[in-house]
């Protein structure tokens, strides 16, 4: 797999392997694919001992995806695709930390598998969930609900619409709204150059890349939101 990013990083992949370019620096680092479990000593060297990971015995969070297949189908690249629409929505329940967020993904999906080949697989005909917190709040035990079929295959176009709130340090509540709108226009199926992969001569290995430059509160807060809507976006869930 190979994705050019317009932060002026390059990520690829490759089997067992995965690299990060700094462009404008001539940086790169490198980390197992799949991600492998952190020792103890590297969790310890990271400070994340230190955080409260216990959950609550019962749930607080509840995440409930609704996918509706509205039977609308249109040709893509040779394929048939389905017009699908999923609703997301993040309820707090009693205990909760968290706010209220909803995210609705208006897509059509063409079967095709989109895994690299060294990806984990997961067995046929069963969902997997996820949840991403983040900050300093204490942990949540989302409980996953699911209304329709989950749809699994390539979204070839997208519109995502996501909103929410979150809480200010003074108190005060800030409603957020996107918009994110994706359009596959070139579909190639194939091998890759291995040149792809190969470190350009004068690049330089370091053990982390500055991707961002330093933010405000309430960007690192909304950037945080935006991308726990993506990542549920891209897992369908």
């Amino acid at each position: 797999m190979f994705v050019r990013a317009a932060a002026r990083c390059h990520y690829a992949v490759r089997l067992g392997t995965s690299f990060e370019l700094n462009l404008d620096a001539a940086e790169y680092v490198s980390a197992h694919y799949p991600a492998k479990s952190l020792t103890q000593a590297e969790i310890e060297a990271r400070g994340l001992s230190k955080a409260d990971m216990s959950q609550p015995r019962e749930p607080t969070l509840r995440i409930e995806t609704t996918t509706v297949d509205t039977g609308e189908r249109k040709e893509f690249f040779g394929h048939t695709a389905r017009h699908v629409i999923i609703t997301r929505k993040q309820i707090p329940l009693e205990r909760s930390h968290s706010e209220p967020q909803e995210t609705v993904t208006d897509g059509w999906y063409i079967d095709l598998d989109p895994q690299v080949s060294c990806d984990r697989k997961l067995s046929k005909g069963k969902r997997a969930h996820g949840y991403l917190g983040a900050g300093n709040k204490p942990a949540e035990k989302p409980e996953f609900v699911d209304i329709g079929e989950s749809e699994t295959g390539f979204p070839v176009q997208s519109v995502m619409v996501s909103k929410g709130t979150y809480t200010l340090p003074d108190g005060a509540t800030k409603q957020t709204n996107s918009k994110t709108e994706t359009l596959v226009t070139q579909l190639e199926l194939g091998s890759l150059d291995p040149g792809l992969f190969e470190i350009p001569p004068g690049f330089k290995q370091v053990r982390q890349i500055e991707r961002n430059p330093r933010v405000s509160a309430f960007s690192t807060q909304d950037f945080w939101e935006r991308f726990k809507a993506k990542v549920a976006s891209l897992l369908n869930l």
